[in-house]
């Protein structure tokens, strides 16, 4: 694993991203990694962006695991 990866939390944030599969991601995510903290969203969402996704439509499965790894490093603080 990548260094600077706290593996537990990164499952965490995995599963969060997966939580509800019809929801967008980045809405899981602030729902289920950040206990509902809406000031994360345009974190996850800028992320996204600079990943090449619309940060307002992305869904879970879209990324590889390479790109979830992506996401959580650039979304940490």
């Amino acid at each position: 694993s990548p260094d600077g990866l706290d593996r537990a939390r990164y499952v965490r944030f995995v599963k969060a991203a997966f939580a509800q599969r019809r929801k967008l991601m980045a809405k899981n995510l602030v729902g289920g990694f950040w206990g509902g903290d809406k000031r994360e969203l345009a974190r996850i969402e800028a992320a996204l962006a600079e990943m090449g996704f619309s940060s307002s439509q992305a869904r879970a499965e879209e990324l590889d695991p390479q790109q979830f790894v992506r996401l959580y490093l650039a979304t940490q603080i």
